[in-house]
């Protein structure tokens, strides 16, 4: 079996491309190829001279399959999916919500596998016919880790992410999220984001990705508000949290226990009067040592359970599931048609 993978993503985004390194960790030949700096880049091709390009690698590399990490219009032809599905399994995964999945339907009856960081989204695509499946977001190991923790006190109870009004299904709810905690805690609440300029809430700066375990390391909680609310859905910001070693209070989604344990990973808070006083039962002196002793067994898990290796298995699974294996290892070419 050929065991090279052509990663097609935003590349550059992220130094050491953690979904590449994973690759890398289980015996894989990659091929980045990065569409941002092709489309974008200097030279500025359209997506048409991209999707030629990404065929004729495909072509010639015959890899395992291929993983996209596309989520938008723009990027690669319909005809050109077409193209390359004849070539090897191509599976395109949405690693962040969409509200309108139109262009992965159209990519699906081209033959692809479309993947979704929410179950219903998966639900909308198999009730329109074309195979779909649920793939949670990693995190970056290495860069959310307690081992970069510092001794710093910055405050007690930090939210980082960013306001979008009127955005997104839970852009106000984050906003009276925030705003209460501020009224409640004053200076023990702190926000890291863009976008809060004109809000009550008053925001620290922007955290810097490379950072955000050192930044983590100053509270006793830290918060995860998502802008949606969809099964099994969380932001990435989760695994940041629990990986750098911090203790985490989320807001409660549908199918959150299918994925942590609450009260040996995290806690859970259905509202906002619910997160307040949650924040005040978990800040008490007395119960430092629990806090301190679930952030820690969170760490673990999201490192053991949570990191881009097993995502990376998991896309193994799905690809060998709907696109099955011949005799010689080798995997036959398939239509979703």
């Amino acid at each position: 079996m050929n065991r090279t993978v052509v990663h097609v993503a935003h590349i550059t985004t992220v130094k050491d491309n953690p979904i590449t390194n994973a690759l890398r960790n289980l015996d894989r030949d990659v091929i980045e190829v990065d569409y941002f700096n092709y489309l974008f880049g200097r030279e500025r091709h359209n997506s048409h001279h991209f999707t030629k390009r990404l065929t004729e690698i495909v072509a010639s590399a015959k890899p395992e399959f291929v993983f996209m990490q596309v989520q938008s219009p723009g990027i690669i032809t319909i005809p050109g999916m077409h193209d390359l599905t004849k070539l090897a399994p191509v599976v395109i995964w949405t690693g962040d919500v969409r509200e309108n999945i139109d262009f992965q339907m159209e990519l699906a009856s081209a033959g692809a596998l479309c993947l979704f960081c929410n179950e219903d989204d998966v639900d909308k695509m198999r009730q329109a016919g074309f195979p779909s499946d649920y793939l949670q977001a990693g995190f970056h190991t290495g860069m959310h880790n307690p081992f970069h923790r510092v001794d710093h006190k910055l405050g007690k109870v930090v939210f980082v992410g960013s306001h979008y009004p009127n955005t997104f299904p839970l852009s106000n709810e984050r906003l009276e999220l925030c705003t209460a905690l501020s009224e409640h805690l004053g200076d023990d609440f702190h926000v890291y984001g863009l976008g809060w300029e004109n809000t009550p809430v008053r925001s620290q700066g922007i955290a810097e990705i490379p950072t955000l375990t050192q930044l983590y390391s100053g509270y006793d909680i830290a918060i995860n508000h998502s802008n949606f609310l969809r099964r099994r859905y969380s932001s990435d910001r989760i695994f940041a949290i629990l990986g750098s070693g911090t203790f985490c209070m989320t807001h409660r989604y549908p199918g959150i226990e299918l994925e942590f344990e609450e009260f040996a990973h995290l806690c859970a808070y259905d509202s906002i009067p619910d997160c307040i006083t949650k924040i005040e039962y978990w800040l008490q002196p007395s119960k430092a040592n629990e806090r301190m002793n679930i952030a820690k067994q969170g760490c673990t898990y999201a490192h053991e359970f949570c990191n881009w290796e097993e995502r990376m298995r998991d896309v193994f699974r799905l690809v060998k599931k709907y696109y099955g294996e011949s005799d010689n290892g080798e995997h036959p070419i398939f239509s979703l048609n």
